[in-house]
């Protein structure tokens, strides 16, 4: 039996922000779920000392993406590596187009994906953090 944090059946979605400088970054997020229907809110686990994380000190708005199998050739690229370290937008594009839409980088093939206005980042005791916000938009 599988413990039910490593369930490979589970939605994977992308995180993407932006940093001070305008520079576009995206991660990894398994940990993700919708806590409210009106407002439409999200609860989403991001990894602590990340640059997804670093960027949520200047960002009020993330992208939430949900990503499909065929994403299977990025994932590890976006979840292993560092947006300190790399130009994550810049390898995802040579094999996934990324467009822009309300200054936020989105995959262009994602399955989904949710404008959201961060509400609330609560700090756990755990290697991931908490953002609470709200959908503004989605398509």
């Amino acid at each position: 039996m599988q413990r039910p944090w490593n369930r490979p059946d589970y939605a994977v979605w992308s995180l993407s922000t932006v940093d001070e400088s305008g520079k576009y970054n995206m991660n990894i997020c398994t940990y993700v779920t919708a806590i409210s229907m009106k407002p439409k809110q999200f609860c989403i686990a991001v990894y602590k000392g990340t640059k997804t994380h670093k960027n949520l000190d200047t960002s009020q708005h993330v992208v939430l993406q949900l990503l499909g199998e065929h994403h299977t050739d990025i994932i590890k690229m976006l979840g292993k590596k560092s947006g300190f370290d790399i130009d994550k937008i810049a390898k995802v594009h040579k094999k996934h187009p990324i467009i822009t839409t309300q200054e936020r980088a989105v995959l262009y093939d994602c399955l989904s994906y949710c404008l959201i206005d961060i509400d609330q980042v609560i700090s756990t005791t755990g290697d991931h953090d908490l953002i609470v916000g709200t959908v503004r938009s989605y398509k």
